[in-house]
C-alpha cells in the first residue's frame, strides 16, 4: 500500500502567502484604529487557519485509489476502483497554465487536486472524466501504480 499526505504548509506558495499577509497586517495595523486592527487580525488567523488545515490525502492500494482533500472532502473519502481506471500515470503538468494554480481546480484536463509542484498522478477514467491527483513522491508513486495496479 501507498500513502502520502501533503499541506499547504509545506510548499513554497504557502511561504509567499505568510509574507503578503504579514505586509498586509503591518500596513492595515499603520493607518487603522482598535478597530480595523481587530478585524485584521481577525481575518488573518481565520486565513491562517483555513490554510492549515488543507490537507490532500493519498491511498493507493490492489483495490483502487482514494483520496482525500480536507475540508473540500469533509467528511468522505473519494474511492476509485481500479476497474473503473483507464489509465494511471505519474505526469509532470504545468499548474498556472493547465488548472490556474494549485488547490481544489478544474481545468481543461479536468479536476485536480494539489498543494505544490508539478507532478501528479493523472487518472483517465472509462467514463471520459479525469483527475490529477498531486504529489511530492513522484518516484514512489510510479514504483507503487506498476506493483499495486492489477495487469
Amino acid at each position: 500500500m501507498y500513502k502520502e499526505k501533503q499541506t499547504f504548509l509545506q510548499s513554497w506558495p504557502m511561504g509567499l502567502v505568510v509574507a503578503i499577509m504579514w505586509a498586509a497586517a503591518v500596513i492595515l495595523f499603520a493607518f487603522s484604529d482598535i478597530e480595523g486592527k481587530l478585524a485584521t487580525s481577525g481575518i488573518l488567523a481565520l486565513v491562517a487557519l483555513f490554510l492549515s488545515v488543507i490537507s490532500l490525502r493519498t491511498e493507493i492500494s490492489k483495490e483502487g485509489i482514494a483520496v482525500q482533500f480536507f475540508p473540500f472532502h469533509l467528511l468522505k473519502v473519494k474511492e476509485y476502483s481500479w476497474e473503473d481506471i483507464e489509465l494511471a500515470e505519474v505526469i509532470e503538468y504545468k499548474p498556472i497554465a493547465e488548472y490556474g494554480g494549485w488547490g481544489y481546480r478544474v481545468g481543461s484536463n479536468g479536476l485536480a487536486y494539489s498543494v505544490s509542484g508539478n507532478k501528479g498522478l493523472q487518472l483517465s477514467f472509462k467514463n471520459g472524466r479525469k483527475l490529477l491527483i498531486g504529489t511530492r513522491n513522484p518516484v514512489e508513486l510510479a514504483e507503487a501504480i506498476e506493483h499495486l495496479k492489477p495487469s
